[in-house]
């Protein structure tokens, strides 16, 4: 999909607010719409906003997260205006349940894609707090889906397929072993990958490295490579393991060190988090809509621009995670989005609902022999 939504739980009212309202100072965003607000969005200051977000916060004292924090994204190709977007938001918000709840919708400019925040309070004037279940969520799926289709917006990652060869890794790019000059194979890779790709750490980069058959390898904690944070990129065969004699990085032309990876490491942390809400919408999504077994996520995920690469682990019995977003040019290992992606939750979800299908087709069967 092109656009995405995701809700987000935070505890402050201010900082949510503050976040926002300092994006409007600094002109990297406005402030389209305040629903549900006594007096016009113009008139507002930002103590009248938060005054009224308060009130309704304070009704609850039980609960811990009040504020919602909702993002809603567009691709960069997209043209959106502000009317569409307020007509968006309202709709949005009335499926999920915040109709009549105050809400302040921001359209920021500081990336390259159209996005929007919306900030409100999950507190009802009951004291009960709207917390949307999965039929919910559902429709809020359907409602981006209609909402693509009647504002005519970019669909999926393969509009065109010169788009699509840039989207997703080519086996042409594969490193194979024999078939042309090694170092100049792993070169093209590494002139691909490294400075147009956001990770955060070695483990990140070779999770997109794998897929070109190629690893970046410190060597053994006690070597003297180790020792002298040296460096060095070797060829992997089709099950990941490593079958040639690693080359130094320094050899080639782009010089990936490790100290050159490791400025990039910091500096890609903070470019990588609209990805960081895509990659997570597209999970939930996928599991919500297509309730599938493990292979059926990967291939759905993979469909959305997304690998999934699962690196096995030193007893061989457990595996790190990652989730590789060609679209975006960014990755993620499970750990870092948090415990309910990692491989192991992921596949007991995916688990369940494929007990739950299994269970259904067994009385659907059942209910057949009776008639």
């Amino acid at each position: 999909m092109s656009m995405f939504a995701k809700i987000k739980r935070t505890k402050s009212a201010r900082k949510t607010l503050l976040y926002n309202e300092n994006k409007v100072q600094e002109q990297k965003a406005s402030c389209l719409l305040a629903e549900n607000f006594v007096k016009k969005t113009e008139d507002l200051s930002f103590h009248d906003k938060l005054d009224h977000l308060e009130l309704l916060t304070s009704l609850n004292e039980t609960a811990e997260k009040k504020i919602a924090h909702i993002f809603l994204n567009f691709h960069r190709a997209d043209e959106l205006s502000n009317d569409q977007a307020v007509n968006f938001a309202r709709r949005y918000m009335k499926i999920a349940g915040f109709e009549d709840q105050p809400y302040l919708v921001y359209r920021h400019y500081d990336a390259w894609q159209p996005h929007f925040h919306i900030v409100s309070t999950s507190v009802l004037p009951n004291r009960k707090l709207i917390d949307p279940d999965p039929q919910v969520l559902w429709k809020l799926l359907e409602l981006t889906r209609e909402i693509e289709h009647s504002f005519s917006l970019k669909k999926n990652h393969a509009v065109t397929p010169e788009e699509e060869q840039q989207l997703r890794v080519t086996h042409a790019l594969k490193v194979v072993y024999g078939e042309s000059s090694l170092k100049r194979a792993i070169s093209d890779v590494l002139n691909t990958v490294v400075d147009h790709y956001k990770y955060t750490s070695l483990d990140e980069l070779n999770a997109i490295l794998r897929d070109y058959n190629v690893r970046a390898d410190r060597g053994n904690e006690g070597s003297r490579l180790y020792q002298n944070k040296g460096l060095v990129y070797c060829a992997l065969n089709d099950e990941g393991r490593r079958i040639t004699r690693g080359i130094k990085a320094s050899s080639f032309s782009l010089k990936p060190t490790l100290a050159y990876l490791e400025k990039k490491f910091v500096l890609n942390e903070n470019l990588r988090e609209y990805s960081r809400q895509r990659v997570e919408t597209a999970i939930e999504w996928t599991l919500i809509a297509k309730e599938p077994d493990w292979h059926g996520f990967q291939q759905a995920m993979e469909r959305d621009g997304i690998s999934i690469v699962v690196q096995e682990g030193k007893d061989k019995k457990s595996g790190d995670l990652f989730f590789v977003d060609h679209s975006e040019k960014s990755v993620f290992s499970g750990e870092s989005l948090g415990v309910r992606y990692s491989l192991r939750s992921l596949q007991e979800r995916c688990a369940q609902h494929q007990r739950v299908q299994e269970e259904e087709e067994t009385q659907r069967h059942r209910l057949r022999l009776r008639l």
